[in-house]
């Protein structure tokens, strides 16, 4: 395989859970705290929400390009009230499901990688990192100092940062212009459709796909121009690409 289009990249715009962090590993036990904290314990109807949003407890699934794995907290949550509404407040819903959210993970545990060193050799080989994650920035910016990684980001934005959402362009577009980099300088790396389509509609120069998350290939490849098993791969390519 030719890694020719990589070689003008100097900007890498990396989606978080999935991607930097393994997604199957991290995730079903803040999904499921979440779901009985706005179902207020009851079990049944916890398990029914998830479903809704495309969690299956039964098998242990989360659904490739759903809203549990792929939308923000406000889109999980609108799609939770749909099954049984709360009479809690809408600010203590959300405040409380981004706190389950941040705190909930091992991000220690669920690093693809070390962190760490690999974002530091990625920028002593003169690479300009952001983040674009559809998680809080309080919870980005947790997860990613438990790491140690977090003060290695040039550009990191979450859904609440102001800059819109995936697929949409806007934190590309704020990546680009915190940073001085033309989009067709920037690789958006993610783990499922929504990364990539903001790749795509943000006129970056290469999406890159990788299988750590809850995307499937079929849906990956027509936005795709690079899978990869996993971020490691992916940073031996870019090496190969740079000679």
């Amino acid at each position: 395989m030719s890694y020719k289009k990589l070689k003008p990249i100097k900007g890498l715009l990396f989606d978080k859970d999935g991607t930097l962090f393994d997604f199957h590993s991290e995730w079903h036990i803040p999904a499921m705290e979440a779901a009985m904290f706005v179902a207020e314990g009851n079990q049944a109807l916890a398990n029914r929400m998830l479903l809704s949003s495309g969690y299956d407890v039964k098998t242990g699934v989360f659904g490739s390009g759903s809203l549990i794995a792929a939308g923000t907290a406000l889109d999980i949550l609108r799609c939770w009230l749909e099954v049984k509404p709360s009479e809690r407040s809408w600010e203590e819903l959300v405040r409380k499901t981004d706190e389950i959210f941040r705190d909930g993970t091992d991000p220690i545990a669920a690093q693809v990688t070390d962190l760490n060193q690999w974002i530091t050799d990625l920028k002593a080989r003169g690479f300009v990192i952001g983040l674009s994650t559809h998680d809080s920035f309080e919870a980005a910016e947790s997860q990613l100092s438990k790491v140690r990684a977090f003060e290695l980001f040039d550009f990191v934005a979450g859904y609440d940062s102001g800059h819109g959402h995936k697929p949409g362009p806007g934190m590309l577009n704020a990546f680009c212009k915190h940073t001085g980099l033309d989009a067709s300088q920037v690789a958006a790396v993610g783990d499922n459709t929504h990364d990539l389509g903001m790749g795509r509609s943000g006129g970056a120069g290469a999406t890159i796909a990788v299988m750590t998350g809850t995307g499937v290939v079929e849906d990956l490849q027509p936005l795709a121009d690079f899978i990869f098993p996993s971020i490691v791969e992916f940073g031996a390519a870019l090496q190969e690409a740079r000679g």
